[in-house]
């Protein structure tokens, strides 16, 4: 008699990092008035009220103190048009070195692993 298991373990939870520290700040009310290029992220539909073109980049490390290697960088550009806007915006987040073991325990080596999540809007 065989028994299968598998735990259930959220995937992509680096998105649910705020990328802005003005909306953290507000405790996301930024979502209902964002008036930047971040509106990718929080409410697409901001993009509309832009009246200029806007960028917005953010860098930094994620959890300092418990693993200094965990990089996060936000980048979003705006660009208003006559009727309309288009937007982009780009996440990426490194948890930092991964080790590998063969089944045997083995060390492999290790390698820096990157998520990576582009959007256009």
């Amino acid at each position: 008699m065989e028994y299968s298991f598998s735990a259930q373990k959220p995937g992509a939870t680096f998105l649910l990092i705020s990328p802005t520290a003005k909306a953290t700040g507000m405790a996301y009310v930024w979502t209902s008035i964002v008036r930047d290029a971040s509106a990718n992220y929080y409410n697409g539909a901001g993009l509309a009220f832009l009246k200029s073109v806007n960028i917005t980049f953010t860098y930094f490390k994620y959890l300092p103190g418990l693993q200094d290697d965990m990089p996060y960088i936000y980048v979003a550009g705006a660009y208003p048009l006559v009727n309309s806007s288009w937007g982009f915006d780009v996440i990426c987040y490194s948890p930092g070195k991964k080790y590998f073991f063969d089944r045997n325990g083995n060390y492999l080596g290790e390698k820096r692993v990157y998520d990576i999540s582009p959007q256009i809007n």
